[in-house]
């Protein structure tokens, strides 16, 4: 029977998931030589040999040459290892071969997909303009995946990301947006059926929190947001990824969701102002977090005497000493953290960062995670432990 290229969905959930996700990960040095690498399943299954295009810009499904045009009949053992192979960020082509419960991949000398990434605006393309659908969204660059929400790596960080309704967590602010990450939805129903991770496209979203990398931002139709287009696909500029986090979403399953920020106020998305070209904007490669001076935060900072409740570390300059303030429950929305002492603590730069960035928790006893000790207190300063296990939830999922 002659094969046809035709495109299956990757697997969401499955008994070979695992196997194959670990075997590729001890064994991905000789995957990269292009030597081929042997997974010992139960026997049964399809017997054959096919080979499979993995895009890392298209996170929902994968090409092959399989000899049959109906996706739902596509071995169940190589979507598996197609998965994993995505899952473990290996893209371009490999030729994956079962039989009777033996699983072989080899990658393809030469097919590797470099994708040139380009974080900023895309030259040419104005902030409002709206296109038809997602291939041509596609083709003009602006979000390259046509179905998966995220554009981005693990190792690189996210480009672009869509928002056009499809999780029932995401909340849209205009200039700020909740953004919920993908993963464990049901692709049928829609439906959240398991925990996210925080992997592929999650992990690419977080990489910005780090590298300062901007996200193009396009909205979709969506009837929920009154920011949303009536139809097709608009672009609405930039936004910086500033927080990430964990926590129980509508269905009690835990769902990553980000906080983006407009990089500067967006303009009118009037369709006869559309042709002005926007310049390049220089990107700044900084920590996206907020030090703040307050009343509040000197207190408790002179409280200290300006030494990291973690590290113990008492920086002098020129003109004195110097410790920064961290919110554990951050301010605004959607965490809505309150400005008191009891939800201050007393860091110096390094460990404010990994607070921030959930490297660092603190556990009841205030023990620390990510440190070894325990957070450094004194009576004149009492943290409320309803703070700390909040961060400890919502942030100590990585």
């Amino acid at each position: 029977m002659e094969s046809i290229i035709v495109d299956i969905a990757y697997a969401t959930r499955s008994q070979f998931l695992d196997i194959c996700e670990i075997a590729i990960k001890e064994h991905r040095t000789k995957l990269d030589a292009g030597d081929a690498i042997r997974i010992i399943l139960r026997e049964g299954g399809y017997n054959g040999k096919v080979s499979i295009t993995i895009n890392p810009d298209d996170q929902s499904s994968f090409s092959t040459d399989w000899e049959r045009t109906d996706p739902t009949r596509f071995p169940a053992r190589i979507k598996a290892a197609a998965t994993a192979l995505r899952d473990c960020g290996c893209d371009g082509k490999f030729e994956i071969n079962h039989s009777d419960g033996l699983l072989k991949i080899r990658s393809i000398s030469g097919t590797s997909i470099h994708m040139h990434r380009v974080f900023g605006h895309i030259e040419g393309i104005n902030v409002g303009e709206i296109f038809p659908n997602r291939r041509v969204l596609s083709e003009y660059k602006v979000h390259k995946p046509t179905q998966a929400g995220i554009s981005g790596s693990e190792s690189e960080g996210a480009d672009s990301i869509v928002l056009s309704g499809g999780y029932e967590d995401d909340r849209d602010y205009g200039d700020v947006i909740i953004y919920t990450g993908h993963g464990g939805r049901n692709p049928l129903s829609g439906h959240q059926v398991e925990d996210q991770k925080m992997k592929r496209g999650n992990l690419a979203l977080a990489r910005n929190i780090t590298t300062g990398l901007p996200v193009r931002v396009v909205r979709g139709p969506d009837q929920t947001s009154s920011f949303s287009p009536a139809e097709g696909y608009r672009y609405d500029g930039l936004y910086r990824v500033c927080d990430a986090w964990s926590e129980k979403g509508k269905s009690g399953l835990l769902v990553w969701r980000f906080r983006l920020e407009a990089v500067d106020t967006q303009p009118g998305h009037d369709s006869t102002t559309e042709n002005k070209q926007r310049p390049q904007p220089r990107v700044s490669q900084t920590v996206q977090r907020i030090v703040r001076d307050t009343v509040l935060s000197r207190k408790v900072k002179k409280l200290h005497g300006f030494s990291c409740q973690v590290c113990g570390t008492r920086l002098e300059g020129p003109a004195g000493p110097y410790a920064e303030a961290a919110h554990i429950r951050p301010l605004g929305e959607p965490h809505n953290g309150p400005d008191i002492p009891g939800n201050l603590l007393c860091l110096c730069p390094n460990h404010h960062v990994l607070f921030d960035l959930g490297a660092i928790t603190i556990n009841d006893d205030l023990s620390l995670n990510g440190e070894i000790g325990l957070l450094r207190t004194i009576p004149e300063h009492t943290i409320n432990i309803a703070y700390i296990q909040y961060h400890r939830e919502h942030y100590g999922a990585r």
